[in-house]
């Protein structure tokens, strides 16, 4: 079965996997990948981070962007529960 091309799942196959195997020289490579992830990461927060100060815009359509933005920004990364 052929796996779904999905945006999460290209950047897993691009970066790597990060999960720790318990073997030094394998555990190396995790380390960068983990590197790279968290850099990719904090990069895509940025971004959304900027898009969020668009949330009181006066423009319908800039506004429901910087608002969806804003609510997963301030809201679910502060609380994982928040759906």
């Amino acid at each position: 079965m052929e796996e779904k091309l999905t945006h999460y799942n290209i950047v897993k196959k691009l970066i790597g996997p990060i999960d720790p195997l318990g073997d030094s020289n394998r555990d190396k490579d995790r380390l960068n990948n983990l590197k790279a992830t968290i850099e990719l990461v904090d990069l895509l927060l940025n971004d959304i981070e900027e898009v969020a100060n668009y949330s009181n815009s006066y423009e319908a359509s800039v506004k429901e962007i910087g608002k969806l933005a804003s609510d997963f920004y301030y809201n679910k990364l502060a609380d994982p529960n928040f759906e």
